[in-house]
């Protein structure tokens, strides 16, 4: 075991009650990181991707769900940061959950982002800043909305469900969060990356998209909060999806 492992071992148990014991490995790996008095609160480049998936599968896949094929996806956000425990906070046996904000310049810089574009799925680096060593257990940001030709709009999907046009959207201002997936926290402690994707079956969870209608028959079948075409209903339940479908993943 490296220097001084003893005692940042002591300092991480007295903090296992924040975390799950699922992180005992990368615990072990990470209190092997040496920390001297001339390298104490090291950083390392982190980078936050965004992107889509049909479900928790590869990533490279065509999105479908329930027959809709999505053909654009897009979303637009500010206010991205992470939450995170600090390695020299750790080792010094401190156990409070810091935050680091990223710059917001590649987030806003062309009003929104493309998650999905003429079918496939695109992935979008959200920032990339050298943030404190330790471990990362969620990521956050604010939908903003943007305009179009036809909405304002925070997030967008465009598609075809049996042959007919399909649009779903809303002006939603929310905080979304996405925590670490099947753990409680990713040890950073050299350059990496996390990548927070929308899966797209859990948006659709609960919802029959085969019951939305064209109710002003303008060949549109319209999902959004102005119920031009009588589906509020599907908008709720779409609405009511957008946290649990967004995913951190490592």
């Amino acid at each position: 075991m490296c220097a001084n492992s003893l005692n940042s071992m002591r300092n991480i148990f007295n903090i296992l009650f924040i975390v799950s014991f699922s992180l005992l490995p990368g615990f072990l790996m990470f209190s092997c990181v040496e920390l001297d008095e001339n390298n104490e609160g090291a950083y390392s480049e982190l980078k936050i991707n965004l992107t889509a998936a049909a479900s928790s599968g590869d990533l490279e896949d065509a999105v479908y769900v329930g027959g809709l094929q999505i053909d654009d996806f897009e979303i637009a956000l500010s206010d991205l940061s992470v939450s995170y425990l600090s390695e020299a906070g750790i080792n010094a046996g401190m156990d409070r959950m810091e935050s680091f904000a990223f710059n917001d310049q590649n987030v806003k810089s062309d009003g929104s982002l493309k998650l999905v574009e003429d079918g496939k799925p695109r992935s979008n680096l959200l920032g990339k800043e050298n943030t404190p060593n330790g471990l990362y257990q969620e990521v956050a940001f604010h939908l903003e909305k943007t305009s179009s030709a036809n909405t304002s709009h925070s997030l967008k999907l465009e598609g075809i469900f049996e042959g007919k046009e399909v649009m779903l959207w809303t002006g939603n201002e929310d905080w979304l969060k996405a925590k670490a997936t099947n753990t409680h926290a990713y040890t950073i402690y050299s350059n990496s990356v996390l990548t927070l994707v929308f899966e797209v079956e859990k948006l659709f969870e609960n919802i029959e998209i085969s019951s939305a209608k064209d109710g002003n028959n303008d060949g549109l079948i319209e999902i959004g909060p102005n119920n031009e075409d009588g589906n509020h209903t599907i908008f709720l339940a779409f609405e009511q999806n957008l946290q649990k479908a967004l995913q951190l993943r490592k």
